[in-house]
């Protein structure tokens, strides 16, 4: 069975359990509610139905649904679990991230300048070292080039690799300055965090030779999440990327469905037409990296899904994250994912 039925199942099971849970709002809310569901899934359709499963049908079932609909397995972490080959995606921009195994494994993105190299997300420790030194041997590429390192947000399995890029080539390591502070005051990261380089500004041009990436905060996920508008090339085709720094709502539902509306309108403006994410179920790359092993020369990129499409995927990001503030109950549930 493949994701796209998953996330029907999910679907079903999300309408079944909304229409029989009890909710301490009136039967208003519950109504408004699923009809931010409803806005969703019509606007996921085939292209982001991984998507509505993981922040609408999955904020329904709760802590009942595992990731992936995998349960996680005690040895997940062992290398040769999330081992697989980096992947030239566009002309520059390489996937340097984990094997896709049970719904949490993170992305790592390098975008090749002129001038050196731009990381986006680190991951954990125990993957930065195979996949993205490994990865960059295997493409030729050096680490000592990478000059900036972008964290989308604060967690473990996107910063996991910061502290030593920045300590062994001097890389630039740029996060929210709220995610800066959080860890920076949790001793769970006492040993992993970068120094303070530089906190990310709403609408901050980082540049490096000829590549502007454009940094806007957009918390929700957590308190300093960053997302960011990629300029790419596909056979010298101009291409723009946008990139949505973080899937759940566990930090605000309520600023998380502001921020997706505000960000759709800046991929909608900006003409974005490239979808990527952190984690390679949420914009299938786990479906479209082995794609480029066979593609030709005239075949289309996998990842230009259309303006319409990147704007869906945020349109489904807001409608979810609005229900949840309808639907408190079903909400507490999707907190500890």
């Amino acid at each position: 069975m493949n994701l796209y039925a998953h996330a029907a199942i999910g679907t079903a099971l999300a309408v079944g359990l909304g229409l029989c849970s009890a909710s301490a709002l009136g039967q208003g809310d519950r109504a408004a509610g699923l009809a931010h569901i409803e806005a969703a899934r019509k606007a996921a359709g085939y292209d982001n139905a991984v998507l509505f499963d993981h922040t609408c049908a999955r904020l329904m079932v709760g802590a009942a649904l595992p990731y992936g609909r995998i349960y996680r397995p005690a040895y997940d972490r062992d290398p040769e679990n999330f081992r697989t080959e980096p992947v030239q995606v566009f002309d520059n921009l390489y996937y340097v991230g984990e094997k896709m195994q049970w719904g949490a494994s993170p992305s790592a993105w390098a975008v090749e300048t002129s001038d050196g190299i731009i990381l986006i997300d680190t991951m954990f420790e125990d993957s930065f070292e195979p996949q993205i030194l490994g990865g960059f041997d295997k493409l030729g590429l050096n680490p000592a080039d990478i000059k900036v390192v972008l964290i989308t947000h604060g967690h473990r399995d996107h910063m996991g690799g910061a502290k030593l890029l920045q300590e062994t080539y001097g890389a630039k390591v740029i996060i929210g300055g709220p995610d800066w502070e959080r860890m920076e005051n949790d001793e769970r990261y006492t040993e992993i965090i970068a120094a303070r380089d530089e906190s990310a500004v709403d609408g901050q041009e980082v540049t490096l030779g000829d590549t502007t990436i454009t940094l806007y905060l957009t918390p929700g996920h957590t308190p300093g999440t960053v997302s960011m508008l990629i300029p790419l090339e596909d056979n010298g085709t101009p291409h723009l990327a946008a990139l949505w720094g973080g899937t759940g709502m566990q930090y605000s539902a309520e600023e998380y469905s502001k921020q997706a509306a505000r960000f759709r309108d800046i991929v909608t403006n900006a003409g974005a037409d490239v979808l990527l994410s952190t984690h390679p179920q949420l914009d299938n790359s786990d479906v479209k990296l082995p794609l480029f092993a066979k593609r030709q020369p005239d075949d289309p990129n996998p990842y230009v899904v259309g303006e319409q499409v990147v704007q869906n995927y945020l349109t489904v990001a807001h409608e979810c994250a609005a229900a949840a503030t309808l639907l408190p109950e079903e909400y507490r549930g999707y907190l500890g994912r």
